[in-house]
């Protein structure tokens, strides 16, 4: 009887010892999943600010060029302005000076006579 006790104290020894073991180990694993999660937020928010910050240098490059573009554009634009506008200049007077000779040259003529 007093074996038959001992035997039984053992097996619920044994018992709560196992199921202390078992509660740990799922304690461990709630842990070790909360980890996990955290890690994987940690990793998510990691993912979302370098995105926002490539989308932002993305956007800051293609407005930059954009305007360097606009820019070269309306140099280009007031550069070709001015060429045609000297020309036409020189061309005029060019043809004020050629016709005022002639009318001197014919008038000089005419009053020769």
């Amino acid at each position: 009887m007093v074996a038959d006790s001992k035997r039984k104290g053992e097996k619920d020894c044994f018992h709560s010892s196992s199921s202390s073991s078992s509660s740990s180990s799922s304690s461990s694993s709630s842990s070790k999943s909360s980890s996990g999660s955290s890690s994987l937020v940690l990793v998510l928010v990691v993912v979302v600010v370098v995105l926002v910050v490539v989308v932002i240098t993305v956007v800051v490059v293609v407005v930059v060029v954009v305007v360097v573009v606009v820019v070269v554009v309306v140099e280009v634009v007031v550069v070709v302005v001015v060429v045609v506008v000297v020309v036409v200049v020189v061309v005029v007077v060019v043809v004020v000076v050629v016709v005022v000779e002639v009318v001197v040259v014919k008038f000089s003529k005419f009053f020769d006579k």
